[in-house]
């Protein structure tokens, strides 16, 4: 085998591998984009007060109209992750706010400058901002 020809098989080599990769990513992508439906659809399915899961290192609380926010949910380990995300239904739209707290102080800051049309676009602008949160490595949150 000559050098011209030991290059061609390589490159061939190279090319099946990156198409096996790019197969992977594929189907974890998919199957990634198939768990956030499938917790989506259980908690619009749920008709219970404080809807809440934990996600990928967030606490998502989901409130009823009128039902107030407890210091147990806002600080307590045992619900899960310190990094916290509410949302509620205020008038006709959807609110979002996640928790930051800082010197000491509690603020809950709005993810987005105004509010979503109905709970499932809440969501996903919720969980939207989470991921960008641990893009930029910016956890705003403490427990």
């Amino acid at each position: 085998m000559d050098l011209n020809e030991f290059k061609r098989v390589k490159a061939n080599v190279d090319r099946a591998r990156a198409r096996e990769v790019s197969g992977h990513f594929t189907k974890l992508k998919n199957s990634v984009s198939y768990i956030l439906f499938l917790c989506t659809a259980l908690l619009l399915a749920r008709g219970d007060k404080m809807r809440r899961f934990s996600l990928n290192g967030a606490l998502f609380m989901f409130m009823e109209r009128g039902e107030k926010l407890t210091d147990d949910a806002i600080w307590n380990d045992r619900w899960g992750p310190g990094s916290r995300y509410v949302l509620w239904p205020r008038g006709e739209y959807w609110d979002v706010r996640f928790k930051h707290v800082k010197n000491n102080k509690l603020n809950w800051l709005p993810v987005a400058d105004k509010p979503f049309k109905d709970e499932a676009s809440a969501w996903q602008a919720a969980y939207a901002h989470w991921e960008n949160q641990l893009a930029s490595n910016q956890f705003f949150a403490k427990a």
